[in-house]
């Protein structure tokens, strides 16, 4: 015999008067073809005739429906929607949340992610050892030795001193190589790029002008080619870039040329500071330049690897490198819209269930007048999807009103950040996203709605067994969903509260910080530049209300960071073997006390500490622990990696987290910039003793141009602002769960809730009657209750299983939290749990105050 399911289905699929007859035939045919083939191939047939009817007498008519029918049924839709304008409205704001949602997170990673670069042959772009810089000298054995790679690119980020029309003011540069812009296959709109003569020692200094500058400081003028930019060293103004020219994923304002000087052994071969993009040939592979550069590294004499450098290379995609980090927090934030969008479409499918049985007296009406169940279904999937494209319409005007403001949260936080923008892509997807939910959530409502009855028994709405099933089924789908999305929301919430509780090492309260970067042509000698910052902080000491004041290349909190290899054990590193690295604090005097560090044995560093005088420093606790465990650290020699002395310790502070605070201290050494003298900026830190911190940043401005008016000042924050800005990514990505999981809990009441109503309203008779035989008020509300809990529970503990899975995912985002937590876990099903307690004793309490008398008299 033919498979039973399938001759059900071929029994709607065929029109009523010719069913029998037909399906007759078939099973005739089936038997022939079970005996010639095997029952398997006549099974298969069998199936493969359910898709020729469907599409001869049903799916043709869906995909070529008649114009005149659609508009009816548009009509129809719009007259339904009027006659219920809550209900309406509930449906279409629920749907708005989540495809609006959806639509912002595509827009996000489709710019982000998806799309190309822009680069001429940007799939042979790549990143050469990413996690390590180069020193000049070794990128140059490495250009120069290399046969894989087409093109070779080395730059670095500075920062140089515009001293133009107006007040002094620091610009961001790029120091490139003379193939980078032929690298990424841009050229200037107006001049030339560089050549390799510029790179050269003794070259003429030139300088290439973003767009925006040329723009923004030079009006556009093209007159500008051959001009001097007073800049720490006037440059030959030689070209303009195009506009939007960002190949690192950040804005730059202005390119000069890397000067590669084998004479000067200090930036030539010891300052590892050059990141290197190339440009694969064709036909070589990421694999084999990796192995090409290892094999060179391998062969260079003396041996490549010193300082931080370890014994492997790394080749990686310039897209994925560029966008690598943000990659699977996307990933992530994709999945969390789509769980929400999902719980939309089973929110508003139980929404529409319980709303359809009102409509069933008028279904039955159509199917007694000869509508078949096609016909109706096909009214009611035009009502959903009318529906799912007004929620769409109003996702869209969500995204387009609030997108931008999230959009400038988060720019900072992506690479590319200032290409995303909301496009004809994001209403194209909010057009699909809309139909695909129409569907979603429509498709089953249609097809148990269409399925009325013509008599008069159908027209009573009552509910049965199976639809009752069907609602608690939903039920429980739409906690478990909204279950793991809390619970998400739950360990991110718990990780950030942890962070927040880190000790920073330091005291931020109180304290300003801004960078002074006096010129490298006024004060080109060391000397000058020490003497400098000694006369801005007396300057500054003199300030009323400033009670400390100090100075660090690098502020703690930021991502910058710079490091020196040195000897654990006072040896030098066998060859080979890459040596340990400690965090390297250029600091004047007083910085310690300014940052309110605490100093755990020994003595700080103090202004005597000269040139003249024996190499001094102070060590971190981590540092001390690892080099004289158990023994005081004061008075040891710290040495270099290769085993010579570095300095003294003078003495021990406590563990700052010079980068983020989920980043664990590392060693840190503070040296004293009158024995260090090599930065040219420097950021001031003054701790105020009274009052806001910021009402006395313009005096401590003004401290500071007393000295040097020409001395421009940039990032001028508090610390609290600097330690509240290292928390941003974590921070972001919390309070967006927290907002997906305050959805997905409101989303889940809502539809407890509307269940729950449904169900006790179509009680309403059996539950007076027993009211009546003497059952009380509280036994109906203890029974309304129990029913009601039992998909709810059911729903929790799938929604256990579905968080502790999908917590998985979270792991890499989370701060000494695991990613299966009780505490959070039994935290959010109690909060569920609770919230659809509530939900359910509305309608059971609302239940038990009905009149016995009124309804036992009631037509219905």
């Amino acid at each position: 015999m033919p498979p039973r399911l399938a001759e059900e289905i071929l029994a709607w699929l065929l029109p009523g008067p010719e069913a029998a007859e037909v399906l007759l035939d078939l099973r005739e045919l089936y038997r022939f073809r079970e005996r010639d083939h095997g029952t398997r191939a006549a099974r298969w047939w069998y199936y493969r005739q359910i898709v020729s009817f469907g599409w001869r007498f049903k799916a043709s008519g869906l995909l070529r429906p008649r114009p005149e029918a659609v508009v009816r049924d548009v009509r129809h839709a719009a007259r339904a929607f009027a006659r219920s304008p809550g209900f309406t409205a509930v449906v279409v704001a629920t749907l708005a949340l989540g495809i609006g949602a959806n639509v912002f997170v595509w827009s996000v990673v489709d710019q982000v992610v998806r799309r190309p670069l822009g680069f001429v042959e940007e799939e042979r772009l790549v990143r050469v050892w990413p996690e390590h810089r180069l020193t000049r000298e070794r990128f140059d054995q490495l250009r120069s030795r290399t046969q894989s790679f087409e093109l070779f690119s080395a730059y670095m980020r500075t920062a140089l001193t515009w001293t133009g029309d107006g007040p002094p003011s620091v610009l961001t540069a790029l120091e490139v190589t003379y193939e980078h812009f032929e690298l990424f296959g841009a050229a200037p709109v107006l001049g030339r790029a560089f050549r390799q003569e510029d790179s050269q020692p003794g070259a003429e200094a030139v300088v290439i002008l973003s767009h925006e500058v040329w723009q923004e400081r030079f009006g556009g003028d093209q007159a500008v080619l051959g001009s001097r930019l007073a800049l720490d060293e006037p440059r030959i103004i030689v070209g303009v870039m195009s506009q939007g020219f960002e190949p690192r994923g950040e804005r730059e304002e202005l390119w000069i040329p890397v000067r590669i000087d084998p004479l000067d052994e200090g930036s030539y071969s010891h300052m590892a500071n050059l990141s290197v993009a190339a440009r694969l040939k064709d036909g070589a592979s990421a694999e084999t330049g990796r192995a090409e550069l290892e094999s060179i590294a391998m062969s260079i004499e003396p041996p490549f690897y010193r300082l931080d450098d370890v014994p492997t290379f790394s080749v990686r995609s310039y897209r994925e490198d560029l966008v690598g980090e943000v990659r699977p927090m996307l990933m992530l934030l994709s999945g969390a819209t789509a769980l929400v969008l999902l719980l939309c479409c089973v929110n508003v499918t139980n929404l529409l269930l319980a709303k359809g049985v009102t409509r069933t007296r008028e279904l039955a009406v159509r199917r007694a007048m000869g509508a078949g169940r096609w016909r109706v279904c096909a009214q009611l999937l035009t009502e959903n999807v009318v529906l799912g494209l007004m929620g769409g319409v109003g996702g869209l005007g969500l995204v387009w009103t609030l997108g931008p403001l999230l959009l400038d949260r988060v720019r900072s936080e992506l690479p590319r950040g200032d290409h995303v923008a909301m496009d004809g892509g994001a209403v194209l997807w909010s057009v699909g996203l809309s139909v695909l939910a129409a569907v979603g959530f429509g498709l089953l409502p249609s097809w148990r709605l269409s399925a009325a009855g013509r008599g008069a028994s159908s027209a009573r709405g009552t509910q049965g067994k199976a639809s009752r099933r069907l609602s608690r089924g939903l039920v429980a789908a739409e906690v478990a969903l909204a279950l793991v999305v809390v619970a998400a929301a739950g360990l991110l919430g718990k990780s950030f509260w942890l962070l927040q509780r880190v000790e920073p090492g330091l005291r931020p309260g109180g304290v300003v910080t801004m960078r002074v970067s006096p010129s490298p042509t006024k004060y080109d000698e060391e000397a000058a530049r020490v003497r400098y910052f000694e006369a801005v902080g007396e300057a500054l000491l003199a300030t009323p209300g400033v009670a400390r004041v100090g100075g660090i290349q690098i502020l703690p909190l930021t991502t910058a960071f710079m490091g020196v290899g040195y000897s654990p054990d006072g040896a030098a590193m066998p060859p080979g073997v890459p040596p340990p690295v400690a965090s390297y604090r250029v600091v004047t005097a007083g910085y310690r006390e300014a940052m309110g560090i605490a100093l755990i044995e020994g003595r700080d560093l103090d202004p005597t500490d000269g040139r003249d005088r024996e190499s001094v420093g102070l060590i971190n606790e981590t540092l001390a622990r690892e080099l004289w465990p158990g023994e005081s650290a004061v008075g040891r020699q710290v040495r270099y990696e290769d085993g010579s002395a570095w300095f003294r310790v003078v003495g021990v502070v406590g563990d700052v987290h010079q980068n983020r605070l989920e980043h664990a201290p590392g060693a840190e050494v503070y040296v004293p910039i009158a024995q260090d003298s090599w930065p040219v900026s420097m950021f001031l830190v003054a701790r105020v003793a009274k009052g806001p911190p910021e009402n006395a940043v313009a005096e401590l401005r003004q401290a500071v141009w007393s000295v040097d008016a020409d001395v421009p000042i940039t990032n001028v924050r508090t610390m609290d602002a600097v330690l509240s800005h290292s928390m941003r990514s974590p921070r972001g990505r919390t309070l967006l769960f927290a907002g997906f999981g305050l959805l997905a809990l409101l989303l889940s009441v809502v539809g407890v809730y509307g269940v729950t109503a449904h169900t006790v309203r179509q009680r309403t008779t059996e539950l007076n009657i027993r009211m009546t035989l003497g059952a009380t008020s509280g036994q109906v509300v203890t029974e309304c209750l129990r029913d009601g809990l039992v998909p709810v529970t059911i729903g929790l503990g799938v929604g256990w299983v579905g968080a502790i899975l999908g917590s998985r995912a979270l792991s890499g985002f989370l701060f000494e939290v695991g990613s299966v937590d009780i505490a959070v876990y039994g935290a959010v099903g109690a909060l569920l749990g609770l919230c659809a307690g509530a939900a359910i004793l509305v309608p059971a309490t609302r239940a038990a105050r009905f009149r016995p008398a009124v309804v036992l008299h009631a037509d219905d």
